[in-house]
């Protein structure tokens, strides 16, 4: 289930135009800001004894925004809230994933700061929380 969700997050975000590069691994630098990288974090499972339907499994990713600082703080705050305000929205739709998932929700996110190869960046992290139902808990 990783990789296909996985998979399917990065078409969702390869069609964002407010993001011009996004990869499915962390990268040592990027081209191009923002930059969003899709990590998974962790799943859960919660299979029912009695109905089928109950049987769900749940993928969480984080989309890991980059903004370098070298055009300065504003610059990079209002370029990733511009992002993550469209990561937000595309994830609002519950089917955005196809059959990847069978439901999904952008969920509380975390701003932050990194060092990395390429510089200090401002990032934001936008969580997604993907449910796949599945048959007899398999």
């Amino acid at each position: 289930m990783y990789q296909s969700i996985r998979a399917a997050i990065k078409n969702v975000l390869d069609g964002i135009t407010s993001i011009p590069e996004v990869h499915d691994t962390d990268m040592s630098s990027f081209a191009k800001y923002p930059a969003a990288v899709v990590v998974p974090s962790q799943n859960t499972a919660d299979y029912s004894l009695t109905t089928a339907e109950s049987n769900k499994e749940v993928y969480i990713f984080t989309i890991r925004l980059h903004y370098p600082f070298t055009e300065g703080q504003a610059t990079a705050d209002h370029a990733l809230d511009m992002a993550a305000d469209s990561v937000i929205t595309a994830f609002r739709n519950r089917n955005i994933l196809g059959d990847a998932a069978d439901w999904v929700a952008p969920v509380p996110s975390i701003w932050g700061y990194q060092s990395r190869p390429d510089g200090q960046m401002r990032i934001a992290e936008v969580t997604i929380r993907a449910t796949k139902y599945v048959e007899n808990g398999s």
